[in-house]
């Protein structure tokens, strides 16, 4: 078969077939298969070589009907396409470009993306290119470059590399670290503790309260007690709310800086003291937190009775923002008798179950504990150890230990019979306290009629009471 047969089937001016001598070879053209053997010259014409090795199969090289050229495929659906087995790192992948220069500093191969830009001139838009990183003989060390053309750019200009060291650059080819950006980055949102982030400013007015990591933490007093208790969140706190489970009777807070009888303290703490004659008050604070992943959840009882005379819980240790040092301060109640009282800790699992109860019923956690559940005193379980709250490198900072007068148990809800026994208390409590609050004006009034009675006025009772 002739070279000028191929030449008119073809309809090319120029196509030159070199091949060794005794080589077969396959061109499949959309259904037809040309087989040439043995040709014992070039065309005078010559000019570009199709050489195909042999044994290679007749796929090796298929060009279909609507000139797709497809390289181990024989329905290529592209302009090219190519088929092979799946190939790792370490292998020569399913498509190899190199350079053949003499080993330098940026010689390698690359791969340009372009198109028409005015009428029919075309022009390149971008690049990726795998280069030697060094001048280097023997050495491997090599980057990934990527580049983009901007409108005002006579060339594509390099915008992002990646190092042999795995370092990411953008804006700039030398990143000293993991990601080294050269510009402003703005994102939508950053994971982790932040704890070795450095250089960080924070633009004007670019703060909200929404955008705030805070929490809240509460404490909470039985009727009748009159005791003080460490606030949640410390100095990362906002001033505390207060409120009282009803509308009846009295109450107060005050701050305090040392418990009862004791020493005022030379360091700052936050402590509050609270009271209400005959219903349980709430102090709840919110804080800027740490995001604590376990919940506390304090409870000071009265040996005796077994009353819940005061109650602690917050997603953070009373350390956190209270000077941080468990062992100094490892419950919140200031006011603790060991002969008179219990701590009381809620076991780990049954206080982030109760947690969710109240956010499902939309009550706080002190409120929903007054309302359905009495503490198990049948069973002390051991410490699990909990987050405190604190991170350290965004590894979270947990408490090992807590001292041995701390017990460990959990919550039972209490049965119709104990929520009318408790309303029943609370309300002998009410009337009580209205009967020590009339016998403590009574007793008023017979103190003024007696000085009234030595011969003071009005005026000198009121400088007295004053």
């Amino acid at each position: 078969m002739s070279i000028h047969f191929l030449k008119s089937l073809f309809n090319k001016s120029r196509f030159f077939f070199n091949l060794v001598s005794g080589l077969a070879v396959g061109l499949l053209v959309g259904v037809a298969v040309l087989a040439f053997n043995n040709p014992t010259s070039n065309p005078t014409t010559g000019g570009g070589i199709i050489g195909v090795g042999s044994g290679a199969p007749a796929s090796s090289l298929y060009i279909n009907s609507t000139g797709n050229v497809g390289i181990g495929d024989t329905n290529p659906v592209t302009r090219l396409e190519i088929a092979d087995a799946n190939k790792s790192l370490w292998e020569f992948g399913n498509l190899y470009i190199r350079t053949n220069n003499a080993q330098a500093a940026g010689i390698g191969g690359s791969l340009f993306f372009g198109g028409i830009y005015t009428g029919s001139a075309d022009t390149s838009w971008a690049s990726i290119a795998g280069q030697k990183e060094n001048g280097t003989d023997g050495n491997f060390s090599a980057y990934l470059q990527f580049g983009t053309r901007a409108n005002s750019d006579g060339a594509i200009t390099e915008r992002m590399r990646i190092t042999s060291a795995g370092n990411v650059g953008i804006g700039t080819a030398s990143p000293g670290y993991k990601l080294d950006v050269n510009g402003n980055v703005n994102a939508t949102a950053y994971y982790g503790s932040g704890a070795n982030l450095t250089g960080v400013t924070v633009a004007d007015n670019s703060i909200s309260t929404a955008k705030l990591k805070t929490t809240t933490g509460e404490v909470s007093v039985g009727a009748g007690s009159d005791t003080d208790v460490t606030l949640p969140g410390g100095e990362y706190g906002f001033y505390p709310q207060i409120k009282a489970s009803a509308s009846s009777g009295t109450g107060r807070i005050s701050i305090k800086a040392a418990p009862s009888g004791v020493a005022m303290l030379t360091t700052y703490t936050t402590r509050i003291s609270l009271y209400h004659d005959t219903n349980t008050i709430y102090a709840k604070q919110r804080y800027v937190t740490a995001s604590g992943e376990d919940m506390w959840i304090f409870l000071l009882v009265d040996k005796d009775t077994k009353e819940i005379m005061l109650a602690y819980q917050a997603p953070d240790h009373p350390a956190y923002g209270n000077g941080g040092d468990f062992n100094k301060l490892p419950h919140p109640f200031g006011d603790y008798d060991s002969n008179t009282q219990d701590i009381v800790l809620i076991e780990k699992d049954q206080a982030k179950a109760i947690q969710r109860e109240a956010q499902e019923k939309n009550m706080s956690v002190l409120e929903l504990i007054d309302s359905e559940y009495k503490i198990d005193l049948g069973h002390i379980y051991d410490y699990k150890p909990i987050h405190s709250g604190q991170f350290l490198e965004t590894k979270p900072v947990l408490v090992e230990h807590i001292p041995d007068y701390i017990q460990v148990r959990k919550f039972v809800e209490m049965t119709d019979t104990d929520k009318q026994a408790k309303k029943a208390l609370q309300e002998e409590k009410q009337r009580q306290s209205k009967q020590d609050k009339q016998s403590e004006e009574q007793r008023h009034r017979n103190a003024v009629n007696k000085l009234k009675a030595l011969g003071l006025t009005e005026e000198d009772l009121k400088e007295i009471i004053k």
